[in-house]
């Protein structure tokens, strides 16, 4: 029997946390996104060290470029949050599905943060496993 093949690069956890998210993009796609400005509210779902996943009430478009700002939290073994850093990281958008009638579910690829930035997602990440 052959076992089942995992195509993902990196594990992911769950994180449930307020994201504040940047669209770098240009008035066409701000337009086609039905956006006034570039600043959208999302929530995250899971973290990886390649990406995050984001679920926003905001049609985002494949490509579009967006930053992310969002603090890991982790909780206790008595059930206590913990905080644990600020993030601010950029990414790409590799899908944006309709999860439901007012919500999109965003899969983000992190394309650009600094060093302390990408050492605080491993970590966290490390911690979680």
């Amino acid at each position: 029997m052959i076992g089942i093949l995992e195509r993902r690069k990196y594990t992911r956890f769950d994180l449930n946390v307020t994201a504040n998210c940047q669209l770098t993009v240009s008035w066409f796609l701000r337009l086609q996104a039905n956006h006034k400005d570039n600043n959208i509210e999302a929530v995250t779902l899971n973290i990886s060290e390649g990406g995050i996943a984001l679920l926003t009430e905001s049609f985002i478009p494949t490509h579009c470029l967006i930053n992310i700002y969002f603090i890991l939290i982790r909780l206790s073994l008595d059930g206590q949050a913990i905080f644990f850093a600020p993030v601010k990281v950029k990414g790409q958008v590799r899908y944006c599905l309709r999860h439901r009638e007012n919500q999109y579910r965003l899969g983000i690829r992190f394309i650009k943060a600094s060093l302390t930035d990408f050492q605080k997602i491993a970590n966290f990440v490390k911690i979680a496993s």
